[in-house]
């Protein structure tokens, strides 16, 4: 036990033999009565929470200046008073320094510079100077110099007065990091536009020749049957009867031509696009139909007035037939084959938007 690397201690509970190792604390209690004290502080800090009840502070004389210390019971018993605690500390850390080859603040030294003259330096914060006076001065220049010789070398470069290789003007070429600018910015933008609509003209007439060349060799080249001029196969290899020109004028005529030979299809075509319109104008519901079933499905009778609808009237005559919607569009009601009957071109326009209920007429026509 008298070994130099341990002490021995006893506990203060249950004076059992503690052992002590260099360099830590002294320990006061064993392990397990350690443990017992920490169990026994909780379980007594959180009956005086549960409780509201507080403990009265403790007093006792600081161990250096004999002051009176005052505990509230937070954090670990003190021994000494603040201002002790900091002086003992600062103390230690005095030592420390000294005993490691450190020189206390405010000291005069006398110390070698590299020059191999002698001078005298003042310890500051425990910093000792490694170059004397004129050294010193010689080393701040030296940097002073390399920092102007950076920050020469980094800053950007002066704006050049330039003179247009196109249109003779004087511009500023700003900052040159790049090669000598020979035009101004609109020469330029100018030059860019014309050497881009040149690439794609030669582009566009190499690939023209290409193509002529190659129909030429296979013998796949047709005329338009309008203008006769001269046409290329298509990207599929078909060859063409029109010509850009000519095939909207062909499909237009084509359109009219099958107009005329079909009427009664075409008045189908243009009903059923109006009455979609309206009904996705109105927001109702809608069901495909044809207006000549809902015309077979009512006789050509009129629902409105009960006459006979003439089949040979078109157009606005006021006998021609016409769709009705029984619950008008207007007021909700759906675009279905149950909601719709036939009825004169006329009484469908004299009634409008009205309801009619079941049963009343509109004798228009007599």
């Amino acid at each position: 036990m008298n070994d130099a690397s341990t002490t021995s201690l006893r506990c203060a509970d249950c004076n059992t033999e503690l052992i002590k190792k260099t360099g830590g604390g002294k320990p006061k209690y064993c392990d397990g009565c350690r443990l017992e004290r920490n169990r026994r502080s909780a379980r007594e800090a959180a009956r005086r929470r549960r409780t509201g009840e507080r403990l009265q502070p403790e007093r006792w004389p600081c161990k250096d200046c004999q002051g009176e210390i005052v505990w509230e019971h937070r954090g670990p018993r003190p021994e000494r008073c603040p201002r002790c605690r900091v002086a003992r500390t600062d103390r230690y850390q005095r030592e420390y320094r000294i005993k490691q080859g450190h020189r206390p603040v405010g000291s005069l030294i006398m110390l070698t510079c590299a020059c191999g003259s002698s001078f005298e330096h003042t310890v500051v914060v425990g910093r000792v100077a490694w170059k004397c006076r004129p050294c010193l001065d010689l080393a701040y220049v030296a940097k002073m110099r390399r920092d102007s010789e950076i920050r020469r070398l980094n800053a950007p470069p002066p704006d050049l007065n330039r003179t247009c290789i196109d249109c003779g003007d004087h511009f500023i070429q700003r900052r040159v990091v790049s090669p000598r600018v020979l035009r101004c910015r609109p020469c330029a933008a100018a030059r860019a536009a014309r050497l881009k609509r040149q690439y794609f003209t030669s582009l566009s007439s190499a690939l023209s020749e290409v193509a002529r060349v190659t129909f030429e060799i296979e013998g796949r080249w047709s005329s338009c049957t309008a203008c006769g001029k001269r046409l290329a196969c298509d990207r599929m290899g078909v060859l063409r009867k029109w010509c850009e020109k000519c095939l909207p004028v062909r499909k237009k005529a084509v359109l009219s031509a099958w107009k005329l030979a079909n009427p009664e299809a075409w008045r189908a075509i243009i009903h059923r696009a109006n009455q979609v319109r309206r009904a996705h104008l109105a927001g109702v519901e809608r069901e495909p139909y044809d207006r000549f079933d809902i015309f077979a499905r009512d006789k050509w009778i009129c629902q409105i007035c009960k006459k006979r609808i003439s089949k040979k009237c078109r157009g606005t005559n006021r006998l021609a037939a016409s769709i009705d919607h029984q619950i008008p569009l207007a007021l909700g009601g759906p675009d279905t084959p149950a909601n719709v009957v036939a009825a004169h071109f006329g009484c469908n326009s004299a009634k409008r938007s009205r309801y009619l209920p079941q049963g009343e007429q509109l004798a228009l026509i007599g």
